[in-house]
């Protein structure tokens, strides 16, 4: 058995080496690459995004959109999110989520899960707090600031594909997407 002391200097060890391995995972840059977005149908009366580097690991995405008719129940959406570790060519599929846009709105304000990305984008965007989404309304997210905290820490270097995926009585209508990845911090020796 260890003594009190044996085992209170492994404890702290352990926690050093934990401390360690948190900053080296924290250690990395966030890159977007790219942000394209995509109308298939009349539905979208316009569909705008673009993107700006506001700093390291810090970029500002901006969205806009106009739907040609109210949009209610029938508008749904389908996030996914696939990564490819570097040095791999199997890309995992880490989400795939459908929900109705409506429900969604109003169940925003309570997710804990998505609370950080709720906050930002009420503080950037002029979504309605329930539904119909307008016709001829210019709905826009103005530098929505996307940063590394976004990215859980534990992830290994990778790139990344965030889709939008937006429907109408589920036939598709328009698309938005990010494309980007996460790097190793140069060392600066």
């Amino acid at each position: 058995m260890f003594s009190r002391t044996q085992h209170a200097l492994l404890v702290l060890w352990y926690l050093a080496v934990q401390q360690q391995h948190v900053t080296e995972c924290r250690d990395i840059i966030l890159e977007v690459q790219n942000v394209t977005c995509e109308k298939y149908t009349n539905h979208l009366r316009c569909i705008e995004c673009h993107f700006v580097k506001l700093a390291t690991n810090s970029y500002g995405i901006t969205t806009q959109i106009i739907f040609d008719n109210d949009m209610g129940r029938s508008f749904k959406s389908r996030i996914s999110v696939d990564i490819m570790p570097i040095n791999s060519k199997q890309i995992i599929h880490m989400a795939d989520i459908r929900f109705n846009v409506c429900v969604f709105l109003k169940q925003m304000v309570n997710n804990q899960v998505i609370e950080a990305l709720s906050k930002e984008f009420k503080r950037v965007a002029n979504l309605p707090q329930s539904c119909p989404f307008k016709k001829n309304v210019l709905y826009e997210s103005k530098n929505f600031t996307l940063t590394d905290k976004y990215v859980p820490t534990y992830l290994a270097l990778m790139n990344f594909t965030f889709k939008v995926e937006l429907f109408n009585k589920n036939v598709i209508i328009g698309m938005w997407q990010i494309d980007g990845g996460t790097r190793a911090r140069k060392n600066k020796n």
